[in-house]
């Protein structure tokens, strides 16, 4: 069994969000690479790597990161992931523009992980890169510890 994970960009940027990069490290100690995959993908028609910042945030944190872009989010996205976490705003209309909706309940904040509809800190409005990194760190934990217990079940053998 293979869990497929993909994180939106914030709002207003086309980066991949750092939670993509804390999960692939975090899956990757594990040892789950091979039942746990992990993308982003973005709103924005015109995206980039993760910034300067974001990336030097990721690496004094001993997470590795590399010049990868988010993916533009199309419709055929919806089916291809079985959980499709948003750093802030779950409730922006692109959605069901661009995903048709949430008919498989897949779709969620990421910081409802620890608990929060507040949304992941957006490092370019109030919060910072710092902070976007502790409460994406901290989702991400959580997440793994979930998933981990799923793939790592034997499968029911039915008679």
């Amino acid at each position: 069994m293979m869990i497929k994970l993909l994180f939106i960009s914030h709002t207003g940027t086309g980066e991949p969000p750092m939670a993509e990069f804390i999960m692939k490290d975090l899956v990757k100690k594990a040892g789950l690479s091979d039942k746990i995959y992990v993308s982003s993908a973005r709103f924005e028609k015109k995206g980039g790597p993760l910034s300067t910042e974001g990336q030097e945030v990721l690496k004094a944190h001993g997470v590795p990161c590399s010049a990868k872009e988010a993916l533009p989010l199309e419709w055929k996205t919806y089916d291809q992931y079985n959980y499709i976490y948003f750093m802030d705003n779950l409730q922006d209309p692109r959605i069901f523009n661009t995903l048709g909706g949430d008919v498989d309940n897949k779709l969620s904040l990421l910081s409802s992980a620890y608990g929060s509809e507040e949304g992941i800190s957006n490092p370019y409005g109030r919060g910072s890169f710092e902070r976007a990194f502790r409460d994406s760190d901290e989702a991400c934990k959580i997440l793994l510890r979930k998933f981990r217990e799923w793939v790592k079940q034997p499968l029911a053998v039915s008679c």
